[in-house]
C-alpha cells in the first residue's frame, strides 16, 4: 500500500469513529470523543450483569471507555444516577475531570460497580475510597494512574463535563 492510499484510510476511519474537537477543547493526546460506543471494546458479560444488578444503570448511562493503567482490563464508564449525584453533590471537581461509575471483568465478577475520578487534561483516574473518619463519605486517592487513552461519547463531553 502507497502511503497517501494508507493516509486516506485513516482519515476515512477517523471521520467514522472520533470527533476530537469539542467545543475548541484541546485535551493531551489520547483523549478522543465519539459519536457512539458501537466500536469500543466491551467487558464480557455487561449487558446480563446491568439486568441483574437492580442498580439502575443500562446501556444509556455508557458515557466512555479506556484500559485499566495496571492490569490494561477494559474499563467501561457510566454516568451517575441522580442518586448518586445527590451523594457526589459536594465534591469538587477542577476543568476537564469527571466522576463516574465503571465495570471491568473484575468488579462484574464481583458483582459491584465502584466509582473514579477522571481528570482529562492529567490523563489519571482517581479511584475512590470510604474514609473511615466520616460517615458516608467517599474520598479519592491523591496518587492517580495514568491511562493510555480514554474514548468519551461527545454528548456526554458538551452536556455534562466540568469546563472552567
Amino acid at each position: 500500500m502507497s502511503n497517501g492510499l494508507i493516509k486516506a484510510i485513516s482519515e476515512a476511519y477517523k471521520s467514522m469513529y472520533v470527533s476530537e474537537n469539542v467545543s475548541e477543547l484541546d485535551f493531551p493526546k489520547g483523549v478522543y470523543f465519539d459519536e457512539n460506543f458501537n466500536s469500543w471494546p466491551m467487558p464480557r458479560n455487561v449487558t446480563k450483569f446491568l439486568r441483574s444488578s437492580g442498580m439502575g444503570y443500562t446501556p444509556r448511562n455508557i458515557i466512555g471507555v479506556t484500559d485499566h493503567p495496571e492490569t490494561l482490563n477494559t474499563m467501561l464508564f457510566f454516568s451517575l444516577t441522580p442518586q448518586d449525584k445527590k451523594f457526589f453533590f459536594s465534591t469538587r471537581l477542577k476543568d476537564g475531570e469527571f466522576i463516574a461509575r465503571y465495570l471491568t471483568d473484575t468488579t462484574i465478577a464481583g458483582n459491584e460497580m465502584p466509582v473514579v475520578k477522571v481528570s482529562l487534561n492529567d490523563k489519571k483516574m482517581f479511584f475512590s475510597y470510604s474514609d473511615p473518619n466520616q460517615d458516608n463519605s467517599v474520598r479519592f486517592e491523591m496518587m492517580g494512574l495514568k491511562f493510555r487513552y480514554i474514548r468519551l461519547l461527545k454528548n456526554f463531553a458538551e452536556s455534562e463535563l466540568v469546563l472552567a
